[in-house]
């Protein structure tokens, strides 16, 4: 990460790329909806307001995020934009991946898939593995069953600790 990279142009390029993809949808009308797979964070709200509420001193700090850092307001674009455009739109549908806090890890362990977050950005256990979220991606784009159950939503992807497999 730079700092060119963070608050230089073009400040939106998330979610104006799905916009676009979007649009570009709307006018070519596929037989079958474009798939749409994005990665967000659980930064992120739902915009329905179905996730737990946030404490003060949390929605302080990713208010503050949302401010300072443009990359995360674009986060928020993104799904915004999924939430109130792309639902309603025939020939796209998506799913906005959130990981908790992605750490690089060889192994893949089991994971666990949430329609709501399960935790918070100050108590993020347990971590998401880079490979356990790419994989679960994949599964999106490949499997019939794993794009039925999660088109349309925003999945909070957990791996199962170590603590957690002994019980």
């Amino acid at each position: 990460m730079t700092m060119r990279g963070m608050y230089g142009a073009p400040r939106k390029l998330c979610t104006d790329t799905v916009r676009q993809l979007c649009r570009v949808a709307e006018l070519l009308q596929p037989m079958n909806p474009i798939r749409l797979i994005a990665i967000s964070t659980e930064g992120v709200d739902r915009p329905d307001g179905a996730d737990p509420p946030r404490g003060r001193g949390e929605r302080l700090v990713l208010w503050l995020l949302w401010l300072l850092l443009p990359p995360h307001a674009d986060n928020i674009g993104v799904v915004d934009y999924l939430h109130r455009s792309a639902r309603t739109n025939p020939h796209v549908e998506f799913c906005a991946v959130r990981p908790s806090d992605m750490i690089d890890h060889a192994a893949q362990s089991a994971v666990t898939l949430h329609d709501t977050l399960q935790n918070g950005i100050f108590s993020a256990h347990p971590p998401s593995t880079r490979a356990n979220v790419g994989a679960f991606m994949a599964s999106l784009a490949t499997e019939a069953s794993t794009w039925q159950r999660w088109k349309n939503s925003f999945p909070h992807i957990l791996d199962v600790s170590e603590n957690r497999k002994a019980d």
